[in-house]
């Protein structure tokens, strides 16, 4: 899947209701290719964004994209397919991003606190 998700120009990501972001959005965030993700509060069809903790995680223009129209969307990824240099340096910045709040280094430690906190006394 890596070099798959390294292959592409953009990753265009669609999340559900329910679940906000999915193992697929992390692994394509952390490979580097450019996200391209519907903010908040956007009406796509029958589909409502209003649940979306992406916008948390990526910051428009620098480390990813966010659209809150179809012609938007559209816009961003022919600017990424366009511009190699510009969508590479956008990817670099979402995988630094990704590293920092989804590497194995981070998750031990956030696992080590919680299990701490909880531990009986």
């Amino acid at each position: 899947m890596k070099s798959e998700y390294r292959g592409a120009g953009a990753y265009f990501y669609m999340h559900g209701t329910v679940v906000p972001y999915t193992l697929n959005f992390v692994e394509a965030w952390m490979t580097g290719v450019p996200i391209v993700a519907a903010a908040r509060n956007v009406q796509i069809g029958n589909i409502d964004m209003r649940f979306n903790e992406i916008n948390d995680l990526i910051m428009h223009g620098q480390n990813g994209f966010l659209f809150k129209s179809e012609a938007q969307a559209k816009g961003i990824l022919m600017n990424l397919l366009l511009d190699r240099p510009y969508a590479a340096m956008i990817g670099a910045n979402g995988r630094n991003m990704a590293a920092r709040i989804f590497s194995r280094d981070r998750a031990a430690a956030d696992w080590t606190c919680f299990f701490d906190a909880h531990r009986p006394r």
